[in-house]
């Protein structure tokens, strides 16, 4: 039986909108798109049972962000995806109220330093060329400079926002340090 986004690609090279060699790349494309629509969904109710609905929120944005196009680990299954997702949510969400200005600011730094000089990663399955591992590259310095710039005034204006912000950006550097350990190809 052929998968409902297989199907939908087929169609579109019907109509004309992409041509017969781009069908499994649209097909991956609509399938990555809906994991991650659940995944986020799940991750943000379950974030939303152990903190509250901005903190939740301010982490799962925080790691959309950046995660868009650092890349980082991917787990060999969506279901291992799912739970390393939500483990990660659920111990970086409990972990809010412990972290003071000082740890914000030391979970911070190391971990921006980490993305801005291994991201975006490029993996078997992704196949990036090196002139789209460069637009990349400077999406992530300009994501994570505005990242940057939100942790910095969040610090003034609430603690707990600020941890949020800094554990998303700790947890996308420690998907990255994973990808590496995993022996993912970078540039």
């Amino acid at each position: 039986m052929e998968r409902i986004e297989q199907r939908f690609a087929r169609h579109l090279c019907q109509k004309g909108y992409i041509t017969q060699e781009e069908i499994d790349w649209c097909a991956y494309s609509l399938q990555k798109r809906f994991l991650t629509l659940v995944t986020t969904i799940i991750v943000l109710v379950l974030g939303l049972l152990v903190s509250n609905w901005w903190q939740a929120f301010l982490f799962v944005c925080g790691v959309a962000f950046l995660r868009t196009y650092t890349n980082g680990y991917h787990a060999k299954t969506f279901w291992g995806c799912l739970v390393l997702s939500c483990a990660v949510t659920v111990l970086c969400l409990l972990a809010v109220p412990y972290v003071n200005t000082v740890i914000a600011a030391i979970l911070f730094l190391p971990s921006a330093g980490i993305i801005a000089r291994f991201a975006p990663l490029n993996d078997s399955s992704i196949h990036l060329t090196k002139a789209e591992m460069g637009a990349m590259r400077k999406k992530v310095h300009l994501r994570l400079a505005l990242l940057t710039c939100a942790f910095l005034l969040l610090l003034f204006i609430s603690t707990q926002a600020a941890a949020c912000l800094s554990l998303s950006i700790f947890a996308v550097a420690i998907s990255i340090v994973a990808a590496l350990k995993n022996t993912m190809v970078y540039h």
